[in-house]
């Protein structure tokens, strides 16, 4: 199946309102829940945890304990897992500030893959043995009921009540209902090109008609997010192209990089109102008093700031010292005014 077919295979499965499963030459329909199986499905969850909260079962802090115990992970694993997050960030902001230079870009890229992949691997880790948790066993209970009240096959419910269910049969129609679901990469790539792109063009106001926005499956909800973020990027007056667009990881680095420059402008004007006095001055040096102090001020500076900034850092490296007119920046200034100054 080429990639053009699934696209539209998978978008006819988002917007339908149920899921068809094929098991042992059976067609299955699973439908969407309504709100009221959702509300009973949490009262169904609360009942199941109420009922072993004194039994000898795992809690979060014991299945961190046994990870650690089979060098599986360390105790900082959830510390560890923030940082990577936030390197990932900065990757994909380097990324996209790299697209001029192809050697930067790749090695950027490949690095990038690396560290996704680590922390994908760490975050089934950490999470391997919730479901042995009071909550993981009552977040299953809660999913088999849903399961079971919107089973249907031949247009007629498969089970009417608990002593029916085949929980055999229950237990491979959630694994297929799990292989069925379609990633947030697929639902990305959907929403920025046809059919969806026309049709939510079209209909952005009610792009499904048949519900309501409080029974939209989590799919559809992030379908229509995702539309919405591709309108507001195709609207910003730096609107990247559209090779930026079709690559996630580039368009989220343009978002960051986006992002960042709002917040240093923010800043610089805010430092600016309570600090007047300095408001015309062409450079501002302000001590830190620790490292998140330091990044903070660091992304105050504006893009050519920050060039300037590496520039100089790397004429300190290579002089040891230096005075102003060893600075490109500062030569440029200098060579500047004289011009002014001969031409006055």
């Amino acid at each position: 199946m080429d990639k053009r077919t699934r696209r539209e295979m998978l978008l006819y499965r988002l917007i339908s309102d149920n899921t068809e499963i094929t098991l042992d030459d059976k067609i299955y329909s699973l439908l969407y829940p309504s709100p009221e199986i959702r509300l009973k499905s949490y009262s169904i969850y609360e009942q199941a945890a109420y009922k072993l909260r004194y039994d000898n079962i795992l809690r979060q802090s014991d299945c961190l304990k046994i990870l650690v115990s089979q060098d599986l992970c360390s105790f900082d694993i959830d510390k560890n897992l923030e940082e990577i997050s936030k390197q990932i960030e900065n990757l994909k902001c380097n990324l996209f500030n790299s697209l001029m230079n192809p050697a930067s870009f790749k090695k950027t890229r490949n690095t990038l893959d690396l560290v996704k992949k680590k922390y994908t691997e760490q975050i089934n880790i950490r999470h391997s043995l919730d479901y042995l948790t009071i909550e993981g066993f009552a977040e299953m209970v809660r999913q088999q009921y849903i399961v079971m009240e919107t089973l249907y096959h031949n247009e007629e419910k498969v089970w009417d009540s608990i002593d029916d269910v085949d929980f055999s049969l229950l237990e491979r129609i959630m694994a297929k209902k799990i292989e069925y679901s379609i990633s947030i990469e697929d639902i990305r790539d959907i929403a920025r090109n046809d059919p969806w792109k026309t049709y939510w063009s079209i209909n952005k106001g009610n792009p499904f008609p048949q519900n309501k926005s409080f029974v939209l499956s989590e799919e559809q909800k992030s379908l229509i997010l995702f539309s919405r973020m591709y309108d507001s990027a195709y609207e910003h007056p730096d609107c990247p192209n559209d090779s930026v667009i079709q690559d996630d990881d580039l368009f989220d680095g343009w978002m960051v990089f986006i992002r960042r420059e709002n917040e240093s402008r923010k800043k610089e004007q805010e430092f600016e109102k309570n600090n007047k006095k300095l408001a015309k001055a062409d450079e501002i040096y302000i001590m830190a008093n620790s490292k998140e102090e330091a990044e903070q001020i660091d992304n105050m500076n504006s893009v050519a700031g920050k060039i300037i900034k590496k520039q100089r850092e790397k004429v300190l490296e290579t002089k040891g010292k230096a005075i102003d007119a060893n600075f490109e920046d500062r030569k440029m200034q200098i060579s500047a005014a004289k011009q002014l100054k001969i031409k006055n």
